[in-house]
């Protein structure tokens, strides 16, 4: 399952499709572990000491292939077949990642993270887009975990982490608020203000501010001031 690149009759190697990630979705209507079945051997892996760079390819593998099933599929088709405890799953892990990198001498020195590491703040930028795990994140304290790995940053110079986290972690609070607020999201709407307060006493909102390096970011920023 975990297979993301196809090979046409010509010899052609491409990655999944959104026609595959449904495919793939469909084929467990009903019995959906998609994310389970990953993450598990995942902490497996995580249990180790040392990694192995074969490792550390096999936690990127698993995590490319959730990423692509998540960001390719038809979103009714996400929504219908993935069930509240997979994407609790997911945002139990990468919880539990943050709080084990914030405490990475070399995270906190120079703001930088292996690639194998980054893919968590990656895998979790798609599920976002869905109200349930929105309000799944506020509830197992992902924002507070996040800001807690993004404050975490300091070393000698108090700078920021490096630039593509900082545009991961300012997609995501982007995103959560535009999910939260979202007038087609009649289940868990809430207003601005509400939300805006939820990211401040997590801790993300004051982390979100540091994060925001570039232009399009402040704009983003602007544009959420002004629906308060």
């Amino acid at each position: 399952m975990e297979n993301f690149v196809k090979t046409d009759a010509n010899g052609n190697r491409t990655l999944l499709t959104k026609d595959d990630a449904d495919a793939i979705l469909e084929g467990v209507y009903g019995n959906c572990t998609i994310f389970s079945d990953c993450v598990k051997p995942i902490q497996k892996i995580r249990k180790k000491k040392n990694l192995s760079d074969q490792d550390k390819k096999n936690i990127i593998s698993k995590c490319i292939f959730l990423y692509l099933v998540a960001i390719e599929a038809s979103y009714n088709v996400f929504r219908n077949v993935v069930p509240e405890s997979e994407i609790s799953c997911l945002l139990t892990y990468a919880v539990s990642e943050f709080k084990r990198v914030a405490t990475d001498p070399n995270w906190i020195a120079t703001g930088e993270l292996e690639q194998h590491d980054t893919w968590t703040l990656i895998l979790c930028s798609p599920i976002l887009e869905y109200p349930v795990a929105v309000a799944l994140a506020f509830e197992r304290e992902f924002f507070h975990a996040l800001g807690t790995f993004v404050k975490a940053r300091k070393g000698r110079d108090n700078l920021l982490p490096a630039e593509d986290i900082s545009q991961s972690v300012v997609l995501m609070v982007v995103k959560s608020f535009g999910v939260a607020t979202s007038s087609a999201n009649y289940k868990f709407r809430w207003h601005a203000e509400k939300v805006f307060k939820k990211f401040e006493s997590s801790g993300i909102l004051e982390q979100f501010l540091r994060c925001l390096t570039l232009e399009e970011d402040r704009l983003d920023f602007i544009l959420l001031l002004k629906q308060l």
